[in-house]
């Protein structure tokens, strides 16, 4: 990879609990490793008519996808995402199956990914993990 941009994902429950409203929190580096953005988004599900994602799985997946938008949005070539749900990583990178609630959130998700030169999907812990509530709830 030449000089790929990094996004660090995490999917944060708004209410507090596994179910209900979920927020994704990204944070964007350069290969420098400057930070260049820090933002929360509300994730809706791409199952049926539920407003939001069902599990943590779910919403990690749409984590991922808020990320590989973002990296589109930043004309990234080269892209690494890193995120804290094991379980997700292991989905984009084809070594765990996919629950069928998640599978349009995958597809989409896989589909954006061919749109870069390369891509990698890493497990990490969301850096300052302890800001990404505060980040969540708008503060």
């Amino acid at each position: 990879m030449a000089r790929p941009l990094r996004i660090y994902v995490t999917a944060v429950s708004a209410t507090g609990h596994s179910r209900g409203p979920w927020k994704a929190v990204l944070l964007a580096e350069n290969s420098s490793g400057n930070v260049i953005s820090e933002a929360a988004y509300s994730l809706r599900s791409q199952h049926g008519g539920r407003g939001h994602p069902a599990d943590p799985i779910e919403a990690s997946l749409s984590a991922i996808l808020m990320a590989l938008v973002t990296g589109r949005k930043r004309r990234a070539r080269d892209l690494i995402v890193y995120s804290d749900s094991p379980a997700a990583v292991d989905i984009m990178n084809k070594r765990r199956n996919i629950a069928t609630e998640a599978i349009g959130t995958y597809l989409q998700a896989r589909a954006l990914a061919h749109s870069y030169r390369t891509v990698s999907f890493y497990y990490s812990p969301y850096p300052a993990i302890s800001d990404a509530p505060v980040i969540a709830a708008g503060g």
